[in-house]
């Protein structure tokens, strides 16, 4: 008997995935990995922020620079392969769900950016970076536990 919930077609248990299916859920798995190591490169240049010391070697800082990066590279890899990805309810709600998480943490750093010079300042900036890390990590571990159990991300919740 196939497994069910790798199953390109849910609703057919018969179904064997095929190639471009499994090639399709792996580089997901990648892009939801690149996710979290930009996440947790945010989250411990936040942490670095927040409790400054000359004992933290120059190379965490720098970190913070080169958070984005695997983000980006995700990104990358979901506009190179969105239109594939379509043809399949599964895959296509969790390229969405990806492409979601980074322009919401993307849009609440600009915000973030913008108010540290206004309003927010040196003393909540830090937090507020933590936050957003930390929505963005749960964000991407929950469409990552949700692809491994086969099961597509609902934008909106049922009535």
């Amino acid at each position: 008997m196939t497994d069910t919930k790798l199953s390109p077609n849910p609703d057919n248990a018969e179904t064997k995935p095929d190639a471009e299916f499994l090639r399709l859920l792996g580089l997901t798995h990648w892009m939801y990995g690149l996710q979290a190591v930009g996440l947790g490169l945010a989250l411990l240049s936040a942490a670095i922020a927040l409790h400054p010391s000359p004992a933290i070697p120059w190379g965490f800082r720098v970190g913070a620079a080169l958070a984005g990066w695997p983000a980006l590279i995700a990104l990358g890899i979901h506009r190179r392969e969105k239109r594939a990805a379509l043809s399949n309810p599964l895959l296509a709600s969790h390229f969405d769900a990806l492409n979601t998480t980074f322009y919401s943490c993307l849009i609440w750093w600009g915000a973030m950016q913008g108010l540290y010079f206004i309003i927010v300042g040196a003393v909540l900036f830090p937090g507020a970076l933590f936050l957003i890390g930390l929505f963005g990590t749960f964000r991407s571990g929950y469409g990552w536990l949700m692809i491994n159990h086969g099961k597509p991300i609902r934008r909106k919740l049922r009535r």
